[in-house]
């Protein structure tokens, strides 16, 4: 007892061919679009967070020369370290520093300048370290989605070749029948 392909009917052909082409149209609708709105939220997120390490930069160098300058004020006063900040200096200081400013001394306020330099280094670290593991989360989806893609194709390429198939088949019966 021989298999033979002729004995299966043509219907089950046509009917797996167009199975496979069903579901390589669902892969290529529906899951692939889902990748791309994936990756189109995480480019946002990138783009924030790129936004936000700029953000950030912008006052740390902003800091640096609040500080040359208050150093600058210092030596135009001819003040120590010890001597405390006018309060003109703090006015002009206090919306670039997270906390209040009252009668301190210039070594505080370059300390102060220092700690808010330090944690907007670390928040941009942390913005930078989250970028890349977007970085890594759109490469991965990237392969994922070709890799669908690709098997998508396969499919469709072999639910054709299944209803070529039946026409063969078709054929066949054709000619031995008459």
């Amino acid at each position: 007892m021989a298999f033979s392909i002729q004995r299966i009917p043509v219907w089950l052909f046509i009917l797996l061919g167009l199975l496979l082409n069903i579901v390589a149209i669902l892969i290529s609708s529906v899951i692939l679009e889902q990748y791309n709105q994936r990756n189109q939220r995480l480019h946002e997120q990138q783009t924030e967070y790129l936004d936000h390490i700029s953000q950030a930069w912008r006052k740390v160098e902003n800091l640096e020369r609040k500080r040359e300058w208050t150093w600058l004020m210092m030596q135009r006063l001819a003040a120590n370290q010890d001597a405390k900040v006018t309060p003109t200096l703090i006015a002009q200081l206090q919306p670039w520093l997270n906390q209040p400013l009252n009668n301190i001394s210039y070594q505080s306020l370059f300390q102060l300048i220092d700690q808010d330099q330090q944690q907007l280094r670390e928040k941009i670290d942390t913005a930078y370290i989250e970028t890349l593991t977007i970085k890594q989360r759109l490469q991965t989806n990237s392969q994922n989605a070709a890799y669908l893609h690709h098997l998508a194709l396969f499919l469709q390429i072999l639910g054709l070749t299944l209803l070529l198939a039946r026409d063969l088949l078709g054929h066949r019966h054709d000619q031995k029948s008459r």
